[in-house]
């Protein structure tokens, strides 16, 4: 059964577990350098590729840049030993999406699709996350207009409220990681965090590749872990990468 949603469509594909089968027709593999994560077969209830997440409380993203003339970024999703997870690539259109960001396994599987359609006429900042491989919508994640924090709801399909991820001011800290607390729905309390890390002057002047840790409880979700992921994503795009490029 196809799911179709918002302008796109995707059909479930045979997918048989991470680093699974062959790469697809017209998928360029990563760039090597991180060993791959181990393989895992695949689970009752959880999108076929995301396997792995159930097996973790902490990914890490790091940005990629090959040349200062680069202009559609890619992430590397490790674990704590720097093994590869995903591999992530923004696709850009002219008159397409806001942000589309297609997520890649060690197959080179499309097993997570970021997409924040261009709604005209409209403030929101949405960002629906899709399974290519079990053909669903996962969720959303929302920024909140807010007047002195920066803040983010992540949601069910339903659009229910799961997690809130609250970050600092407006100010952004300088000079120091920077911390978004991941909360409880009533924002009750805090259970994870994603954080911008702080690389040193030297790094941070001379280089544009951004550093993110995502920590989550190891017995959430792996849907909502992936949405978590998705933030940080999310984040970079809104707050530094689209900064870069305007200067």
């Amino acid at each position: 059964m196809a799911y179709q949603g918002d302008g796109i469509q995707y059909h479930p594909q045979g997918y048989q577990g991470t680093n699974a089968g062959q790469p697809q027709p017209n998928q360029e593999a990563g760039p090597p350098g991180f060993q791959p994560v181990p393989h895992m077969a695949a689970l009752p209830n959880i999108p076929p590729g995301l396997e792995y997440l159930t097996q973790v409380d902490q990914i890490l993203i790091h940005q990629k840049r090959y040349s200062m003339f680069q202009s559609r970024t890619e992430y590397e999703i490790l674990n704590t030993v720097n093994q590869k997870i995903f591999h992530a690539k923004e696709e850009r259109e002219w008159c397409g999406p806001v942000l589309d960001i297609r997520v890649y396994d060690n197959s080179q599987y499309h097993v997570l699709h970021l997409l924040q359609p261009a709604h005209y006429c409209s403030w929101t900042e949405e960002l629906e996350v899709y399974s290519p491989t079990a053909g669903c919508l996962i969720g959303y994640i929302v920024k909140n207009w807010e007047a002195f924090s920066i803040s983010f709801s992540i949601l069910n399909i339903a659009k229910e409220v799961v997690l809130r991820v609250v970050g600092p001011g407006f100010g952004m800290a300088g000079f120091s990681d920077v911390n978004f607390e991941v909360k409880t729905g009533n924002e009750s309390q805090t259970i994870g965090l994603i954080t911008r890390v702080w690389r040193g002057f030297r790094k941070e002047m001379f280089s544009s590749s951004d550093h993110y840790s995502v920590q989550f409880p190891i017995d959430l979700d792996a849907k909502v872990k992936a949405l978590l992921l998705s933030t940080g994503i999310f984040i970079d795009h809104l707050y530094y990468e689209e900064s870069r490029r305007n200067n």
